[in-house]
């Protein structure tokens, strides 16, 4: 077997820490999701990190959490912004970005909210 040169090295060492940051940097993207919730509470979670708990408002027995913190990953900045746009028993259409995963506290973060108006019967 012939020995692999260290420029060839390097090479290969370049290629698979390229792909390494772009799967870091897309992952978020994998797990975006758009919901309808009725937002039940608004609080600070651990290390002041801004949160969101709803429910669904399809079936207002299924609860969400929501994270609200800045995010270069998914270019997201001004979290305060989307804070204090949010009332609580008011429905809202969010896209979020990311997954829950109890063990690892992980919580999708929201990227953006758009208030759903309710439609009046006539």
């Amino acid at each position: 077997m012939k020995n692999i040169s260290w420029k060839t090295r390097f090479k290969i060492i370049g290629v698979l820490l390229v792909l390494a940051v772009g799967a870091y940097v897309s992952v978020p993207y994998w797990y975006r999701s758009v919901d309808i919730v009725i937002i039940t509470e608004k609080t600070k979670g651990a290390d002041n990190v801004m949160m969101v708990e709803a429910v669904l408002a399809s079936d207002e027995n299924i609860p969400k959490a929501y994270r609200n913190q800045d995010c270069w990953r998914i270019f997201k900045f001004g979290s305060r912004d989307v804070q204090a746009k949010l009332m609580e028993n008011k429905k809202y259409e969010i896209v979020s970005y990311g997954m829950r995963n109890r063990l690892l506290s992980w919580f999708p973060n929201i990227v953006r909210v758009e208030r759903v108006k309710e439609q009046t019967q006539n």
